[in-house]
């Protein structure tokens, strides 16, 4: 029998949470038929020997032979699903227990919906909520608060606002995305925003004013890594490349320069805060090029200036500087 949702679990290294996690999916309050496929990344830790210890018949464990990294995880994942609809959780995180309740009803409503998604919370690492919803997670502001159901495709790419914690796919549209491309790599919010576009190009979304996941905060956690080489923002480029390419959607006037600029500044963003001045400087530059108005009016000029210092003068200069509005404020 084909069970009606695919519950997809990457992990690395996150044998300590995903018995949390997985009880999360077991103890949904509305009963359902469903798999579980959790797909281990290489860990050195004890994930496997946890995913067994549930006992849970649904629930089917394989391990890379390597280390793959978060996107192959998640494509591996998705092409092993067999549901009507998937959902993706991270093995540190956990869903809330009316998940599916709250997510399936408005697909029967709308079936051709690409997902329905809402709001997460953000949790320490011990598993206690501190910000409901959680405030890197905009979809609520973005919304306004209210629930929103149409073309979400233009502000995807601007803005992101779906988390994959908190998300309920249409099956048949998500696997068709794998295995995802290859220059698809690095943090697992860029492969996050991949999907969530390539879903949004020709079906609507549901958004849900309701959190429907907790997201854990800690140092292991993939959100807190920094940037691996430059395997980020080749992917960000990459990603709007194929999208300005591909989509008639996108098409409208300003919006390129707008997109490029705003990806190029919050790269550099990452890259100066890493400490790597010259690929900052490279990207303020780009960002500059794109969109002088969007660069300037968001502070990128005193960082550029700042990567030209280097990271001790910069530092001073602040310093000298805070120091002298002090008195004024």
């Amino acid at each position: 029998m084909q069970p009606l949702v695919s519950f997809i679990l990457p992990s690395y290294n996150h044998a300590r949470f995903i018995a949390e996690g997985l009880a999360s999916i077991f103890h949904q309050t509305m009963p359902v038929e469903y798999e579980v496929i959790v797909v281990d990344d290489a860990s050195g830790d004890n994930t496997g020997e946890m995913v067994r210890a549930c006992g849970n018949a649904r629930v089917t464990y394989v391990r890379n032979a390597k280390n793959q990294g978060n996107a192959a995880t998640i494509s591996r994942a998705l092409t092993l699903t067999r549901g009507i609809y998937i959902a993706q959780l991270d093995a540190d995180d956990r869903f809330r227990p009316d998940f599916l309740e709250m997510t399936l009803p408005i697909f029967s409503a709308h079936p051709n919906l690409a997902m329905v998604y809402g709001d997460v919370a953000a949790m320490d690492e011990a598993g206690q909520v501190y910000q409901d919803p959680w405030e890197n997670h905009h979809a609520r502001r973005l919304h306004h608060g209210r629930a929103f159901f149409g073309n979400e495709f233009v502000l995807m790419l601007m803005s992101s606002p779906s988390s994959a914690t908190a998300r309920l796919m249409r099956g048949d549209l998500a696997r068709a995305e794998a295995p995802f491309p290859a220059y698809v790599e690095g943090r697992f919010t860029t492969t996050e925003w991949f999907l969530n576009l390539r879903l949004a190009r020709y079906h609507d979304v549901y958004y849900i004013p309701r959190t429907l996941a907790d997201y854990r905060i800690h140092p292991q956690n993939l959100h807190t890594q920094p940037l691996v080489g430059h395997a980020q923002e080749r992917t960000i480029i990459q990603i709007l490349d194929h999208a300005f390419a591909e989509s008639d959607a996108l098409r409208q006037p300003g919006l390129k320069p707008r997109a490029y600029g705003k990806a190029y500044l919050q790269l550099g963003d990452s890259y100066f805060s890493d400490g790597k001045f010259p690929d900052a400087r490279r990207c303020y530059l780009y960002a500059l090029r794109w969109q002088p108005r969007q660069f300037l009016r968001n502070g990128g000029l005193h960082r550029l200036i700042g990567t030209a210092l280097g990271e001790t003068r910069y530092a001073r200069v602040k310093s000298r500087v805070r120091n002298w509005l002090a008195p004024m404020q």
